[in-house]
């Protein structure tokens, strides 16, 4: 993240907290800042109406949520004082970090669910129809998001080679890798996990062996890289695309190509009862409810993994390989 990025998050601190000295933050501190953040308005100092309040008055507007800082912002900003607060614990200018464990939700009219009708009209609609040639880039996304977890960006920036065998288990890695240009969103987002049972019987494994056969490199060479996030095109084609041909409704809800992510978290955890640092594991969420334990904690390995992976059952339509 550049320097610029983080002084505008600790500004966003000082804003709402004043300039605490750093040995006087707290867990309650950091919350504090959440819960504030949440309740303020997006673009505050750009738009007329809000640039000239103090961060008081602006709470005791009546802000519509729609106009109110997203948790996926106000996770970015907490994320980004976690790292600071841990380079001045390395710095021994602190002895706990304070947004230890301060979890943002996202906000759920970011990117909603994905019910089981709904998933029912997905996996019906004209993509997985006999008869129809569709990418097999297109074809394969929106099973990968549904049965990975997975970040649109991840599955876009994943290539074959990441692609592997593991204690006899087909595995995918999501990388952080210079040469390559991937990157991730955290560093708990570089991990690797089974590909699901599902996706083994759609013979995605053949999919792989057959793309190792050609010119291309990345697993979803059919869909182009976007230019600000790899996922941009992606959610560009699924969202402006396919979802306002195919799935009415959907736009209206705030379903995107997001929601399979949140999809599969929430079936993983309720339905499916899975473990929340197996989850954790899974999508690449940063490991909370743990404290220090984290720190020592190496995962579970790829056969428990699959074992407890192939309990999430999205009970679709019949789908055949196109």
């Amino acid at each position: 993240m550049p320097a610029y990025a983080y002084r505008g998050h600790v500004r966003a601190f000082t804003d709402v907290l004043g300039d605490l000295p750093v040995d006087e933050v707290s867990y309650e501190t950091a919350t504090q800042l959440r819960d504030t953040l949440l309740k303020l308005p997006k673009n505050r100092n750009k738009k007329k109406e809000y640039r000239d309040l103090t961060v008081k008055q602006l709470l005791k507007l009546d802000i519509p949520d729609s106009e109110k800082l997203q948790g996926r912002t106000v996770g970015e900003i907490i994320a980004a004082l976690k790292t600071l607060f841990d380079w001045l614990k390395v710095k021994r200018l602190i002895e706990v970090n304070p947004f230890d464990g301060v979890i943002v939700a996202s906000n759920s009219q970011s990117y909603a669910s994905l019910t089981p009708a709904d998933l029912t009209t997905v996996f019906t609609s004209e993509l997985y129809q006999p008869g129809t040639h569709p990418l097999a880039s297109q074809w394969w996304l929106p099973l990968l998001s549904l049965h990975t977890g997975a970040r649109p960006s991840e599955l876009l920036q994943m290539r074959l080679d990441d692609i592997t065998t593991v204690d006899g288990i087909l595995c995918a890695s999501v990388v952080d890798d210079a040469d390559t240009g991937q990157q991730v969103k955290t560093q708990a987002g570089i991990r690797t996990f089974p590909i699901h049972p599902l996706l083994l019987e759609l013979e995605f494994g053949e999919y792989i062996t057959e793309l190792r056969g050609s010119e291309h490199d990345r697993v979803l060479h059919g869909i182009p890289l976007g230019n600000r996030k790899a996922g941009d095109q992606a959610g560009k084609w699924w969202n402006e695309r396919y979802r306002e041909k195919h799935l009415l409704g959907f736009k209206e809800q705030r379903k995107t190509l997001y929601s399979f992510r949140h999809t599969f978290v929430t079936h993983a955890l309720n339905e499916a009862r899975l473990e929340l640092p197996l989850v954790q594991q899974i999508v690449g969420h940063e490991k909370s409810q743990m404290g220090a334990t984290k720190h020592y904690d190496k995962g579970a390995t790829m056969t428990r993994l699959f074992d407890e992976l192939s309990k999430v059952n999205f009970k679709l339509p019949p789908i055949k390989r196109v």
